[in-house]
């Protein structure tokens, strides 16, 4: 019965932190991406990507987060086709719409929102 009592206490832990977590659609220019080298930086990891936004943004509600970078892990764009795009809007200078996320799951930086989808606007 204890055993029973602990699973169900650590399910309601980890759902309860992914039930929380914000997201939200962001309209930016980009001043500046990074990926992190082959050597980590702690407390950043190889190959995570940082996203630096020009003159900060304002988070979506319920999304708690720094309003000035976004840091997303490696995992979260295997394929680097979102670091792809964001080159792209940073060296036009063209606005992008960025899907983000506060969920501890997701998180490449304490404190700082990760990227889940971008997409280019027109000029």
């Amino acid at each position: 019965m204890k055993l029973k009592l602990l699973i169900s206490t650590i399910l309601a832990i980890v759902l309860s932190q992914n039930a929380f977590a914000g997201t939200g659609l962001i309209q930016v220019k980009i001043e500046r991406v990074a990926v992190i080298s082959n050597v980590p930086v702690l407390p950043h990891l190889a190959g995570n990507m940082e996203i630096k936004i020009k003159n900060g943004f304002t988070p979506p509600a319920g999304v708690n987060c720094d309003t000035n970078f976004i840091t997303t892990k490696k995992v979260n764009d295997p394929a680097r086709s979102m670091l792809t795009l964001l080159l792209q809007a940073h060296a036009s200078q063209k606005d992008v719409q960025l899907w983000i996320t506060d969920s501890a799951t997701h998180t490449a930086y304490p404190g700082r929102c990760s990227l889940q989808i971008v997409n280019l606007l027109p000029l």
